[in-house]
């Protein structure tokens, strides 16, 4: 799928998945947070694309783990995703994340000055142990099931994980490009409100 505005094309495979799993989240839940950020390695890491894999697997499951905890108030429903991002000056890579989960927080936490607090922390916190690094954090969003402009900006959001331009793809790599989370839709659940929500409008749009 190609974005004329911004000439980027979109991985539709990736994008339908991503949108499949926002709606999943949203059966489970009527207010949703969603964080997306930035997997950086350490300085002078090699580019080893199947050992990456592992990082990017580990830390998911980590993730997902603190987040199950009472101390992060049991997180039973969790959507995550990530995708390669090969770096266009240097060729060095780094991935695009995110995470969605329940809204029952007032805050999310902070990461102004290089202070990382809250769920920014946790985040920060998770990488760190897992390989080091550093996290480069976007802006979260806060959906509401029956909101469709909120519902579409969070997919316009998500949208620049499932962008081409830089994924590598044809390059020969047997190592993954992209993983995102299998969370299935509530049964019989009621509607989710997301019948103003059409692939072919969010995902042709790229995030800022």
């Amino acid at each position: 799928m190609y974005c004329p505005a911004r000439k980027f094309g979109i991985v539709t495979e990736i994008m339908r998945r991503v949108i499949g799993q926002v709606e999943a989240l949203l059966s489970w839940h009527s207010r949703i947070n969603v964080i997306r950020f930035d997997c950086h390695f350490p300085q002078g890491w090699k580019n080893d694309h199947k050992l990456e894999n592992k990082v990017m697997s580990a830390f998911t499951k980590m993730l997902k783990s603190k987040l199950r905890t009472k101390q992060w108030l049991g997180h039973d429903h969790v959507i995550t995703g990530w995708s390669y991002e090969v770096g266009e000056e240097n060729g060095n890579g780094h991935y695009h994340f995110f995470v969605g989960f329940e809204a029952l927080y007032r805050r999310l936490g902070s990461f102004e000055g290089g202070i990382y607090t809250g769920l920014y922390g946790l985040i920060k916190d998770c990488w760190k142990r897992v390989i080091g690094g550093h996290i480069h954090f976007s802006k979260s969003r806060i959906v509401k099931r029956s909101n469709v402009t909120q519902i579409h900006q969070c997919v316009r959001h998500l949208s620049y994980i499932a962008k081409d331009v830089t994924k590598g793809f044809g390059s020969g790599c047997t190592a993954k490009n992209y993983a995102l989370s299998r969370l299935k839709p509530k049964p019989k659940s009621e509607s989710t409100d997301m019948k103003g929500v059409q692939f072919s409008d969010c995902a042709g749009a790229l995030a800022e």
